[in-house]
């Protein structure tokens, strides 16, 4: 499995009364490796410090990623679907987003947007902000192109802290984090923003 893990936010998660949250950002780390620290437990004993081997991504991770909040990105139809952990402060994330519009636009990819909260304050408020939209995926290209969404205090958090435990679960302390399950059951994962180069070995030619 190739994997380039350069363009990321590493943060340090800690436990709060609303979930997890950034306390702390190294930008332009490589290294996710929270298996054997006693926090990521992993599901069906696959975790995010994986994707360094060939090991495949099990169903019941997939089971876990479809149960998550997400924002659709692409068609229903579309035969190969991404995961994307993203904060929505992350300028990593942003890269990525834009790096897969060739693949959303043709209508071979479709991305599930998994929004956390770590990497700035708003962070959490922010991605509860795309996830309440009338057009949620609407609200994160607009985020992704360096605009901003309204802000509301009020808006429920509970999708983004059970997003962060998710993540948290899969021993994913950096975003973007993506897991691939690609038409005809192959899986892959990535840490960071990928060059076009490893999205073609993926994904094909858009």
């Amino acid at each position: 499995m190739a994997i380039e893990t350069l363009g990321t936010e590493k943060v340090k998660l800690t436990r709060r009364p609303r979930g997890l949250h950034c306390v702390s950002m190294v930008a332009f780390l490589a290294i996710v490796s929270l298996g054997g620290c006693g926090q990521a437990q992993g599901i069906a004993g696959w975790s995010m410090d994986h994707v360094v081997s060939d090991v495949p991504v099990p169903e019941p991770v997939f089971d876990a990623l479809d149960r998550a909040s997400y924002v659709q990105d692409g068609s229903s139809r579309a035969p190969d679907i991404i995961y994307v952990f993203s904060d929505p402060n992350c300028p990593h994330c942003h890269a990525l987003w834009h790096s897969l519009r060739p693949w959303v636009a043709s209508g071979r990819v479709q991305v599930r947007h998994i929004l956390v909260g770590l990497i700035r304050a708003d962070s959490p408020q922010k991605s509860a902000a795309i996830f309440s939209s009338s057009d949620p995926s609407a609200a994160l290209a607009i985020v992704a192109g360096g605009g901003e969404v309204e802000l509301d205090p009020d808006l429920p958090l509970q999708a983004v802290s059970d997003n962060q435990a998710l993540m948290e679960r899969l021993g994913l302390n950096a975003t973007p984090g993506m897991i691939l399950h690609l038409s005809g059951g192959a899986t892959s994962a990535a840490i960071g923003t990928p060059g076009n180069d490893w999205l073609v070995s993926q994904l094909g030619k858009p």
